[in-house]
């Protein structure tokens, strides 16, 4: 369990370091030889679908919270 739990986090963190564009060329390597591509992509796709949903939400709360205002605002004139 603690080795598939670790091994998850390590794929997390690879791919994670990968969107912000940080990583060593020694580590690079090192994952290269020992990490699975095809679960690279699948979190990768995943960490990404995390991303847009996230974004989505904190658009939906901004809008959300604007028109309140908006809405209050035009009550006061």
């Amino acid at each position: 369990m603690y080795l598939l739990i670790d091994d998850m986090f390590r794929y997390l963190k690879v791919v994670l370091w990968s969107f912000l564009g940080l990583r060593e060329k020694h580590a690079f390597e090192t994952d290269q030889k020992k990490l699975k591509p095809i679960v690279l992509i699948a979190v990768g796709i995943l960490i990404c679908i995390v991303f847009i949903v996230a974004l989505i939400g904190v658009v939906q709360i901004v809008v959300s919270n604007q028109q309140e205002i908006l809405e209050s605002s035009e009550g006061r004139s």
